[in-house]
């Protein structure tokens, strides 16, 4: 819940999105969909060769 009050208003988070600039919300939302279908395909390319190469992620940190 705490996170909820964390976060920025929906205009200060468009606004900082396009870098300080006053924008329509109409366009700042149609930048983020055309940001993700271009995107997209990039992120599917890694998961595959993930997938194909059997890789694994190991997470854990070794500090000695």
């Amino acid at each position: 819940m705490a996170a909820l009050y964390a976060a920025p208003y929906k205009t200060d988070f468009f606004k900082a999105l396009s870098k300080g600039q006053e924008v329509k919300e109409e366009d700042c939302l149609e930048q983020i969909r055309q940001f993700l279908v271009n995107f997209t395909p990039t992120v599917d390319a890694i998961y595959n060769m993930f997938n194909t190469t059997n890789a694994e992620l190991d997470y854990t940190v070794n500090w000695w």
